[in-house]
């Protein structure tokens, strides 16, 4: 029995940790990011029986490339048709001024609003590819 609340616990505090470290990623990002551009280069799925799928994105900031992904709500059996149309494109990102790594692509007009910023009229296209995309039956 003591084993198992000791498992508890710990298990509590690593997912409170996670949750702390995410949301304070998340408000710096807000409270001070700069806006740039970035080409996709790769989509992933992962087998967590989740329903996302995962742009991996590279762009150059200050100098240095840099790379990550952005998760987008969509059932990974689109995987192969955001494959298709969305490699090479390239769409906006955010990124804290001060940690360029804490960054993240806008994948929809809502993560554009979050940030107060306006797509481009290439951006809007591929944004509203990508919500037809994860819209279809």
């Amino acid at each position: 029995m003591k084993k198992n609340i000791t498992s508890i616990v710990v298990f509590v505090i690593i997912v409170s940790f996670i949750v702390y470290k995410a949301v304070t990623q998340e408000s710096r990002l807000m409270r001070d990011f700069k806006r740039s551009t970035a080409e996709i280069i790769d989509i992933e799925t992962f087998h967590n029986g989740g329903k996302n799928i995962f742009i991996k994105f590279k762009a150059k900031i200050d100098g240095k490339e840099l790379t990550s992904k952005t998760s987008v709500d969509c059932a990974k059996s689109k995987k192969a048709v955001f494959k298709d149309y969305l490699i090479g494109k390239k769409l906006d990102i955010v990124y804290e001024r001060t940690d360029p790594d804490n960054c993240k692509m806008l994948l929809t007009r809502k993560s554009y609003q979050k940030y107060k910023l306006i797509p481009s009229n290439e951006s809007a296209m591929v944004l509203d590819s990508i919500e037809s995309i994860c819209n279809a039956d």
